[in-house]
């Protein structure tokens, strides 16, 4: 938890690219989402004024419904309000883009396309650097350390395998370790 909150710190909150960031960082971690499915979040499944996010077609082309906690809706919001619209535009990277595919997508690099893969683990492990972490972290360190941190929590282990997505007990059990 320690960790997570530095990681979160060393993000330049009042910067375009420190805004999206923070949110999505945030959002990763607060909601175990896999990366495949993080990437793949439209403006449609952010259902806001509920706290939750609709994560469809996850893995084994399942959809769940998991709730956005603490800090994650109004951080989340900003985002939203003022660095997407930016992002949106294409023209931070550069260049100008084709941005029709991905005009509803959440998050956008700063050519305004789909945040890419590299680039997400790239800005972690950058503000992982930043906080002092020295050990390697991962969008997908972000979903274990959830789920572990939810068991020690004392919540049930039903309910992680179903924010988790998983079909089998004993895949939730082996993200759990502590």
């Amino acid at each position: 938890v320690e960790e997570l909150l530095s990681l979160l710190a060393a993000i330049p909150d009042a910067k375009i690219l420190g805004r999206r960031d923070r949110a999505a960082f945030e959002l990763m971690y607060g909601t175990a989402i896999r990366l495949s499915e993080f990437r793949k979040l439209d403006l449609e499944d952010l259902w806001l004024s509920e706290s939750l996010i609709h994560i469809r077609q996850g893995k084994g082309g399942r959809s769940r419904v998991v709730p956005l906690v603490g800090e994650a809706v109004p951080t989340l919001r900003e985002y939203l309000r003022y660095s997407r619209p930016k992002l949106a535009t294409g023209k931070m990277g550069g260049k100008d883009r084709n941005l029709e595919e991905s005009s509803q997508a959440v998050w956008l690099s700063k050519e305004g396309g789909r945040w890419d893969v590299s680039a997400i683990r790239a800005a972690l492990k950058k503000y992982a650097e930043k906080a002092g972490i020295e050990k390697k972290v991962t969008p997908h360190i972000l979903r274990h350390s959830c789920a572990t941190h939810l068991l020690k929590a004392g919540v049930d282990i039903r309910y992680i395998q179903a924010f988790l997505g998983h079909v089998q007990l004993s895949t939730t059990q082996k993200y759990t370790h502590f």
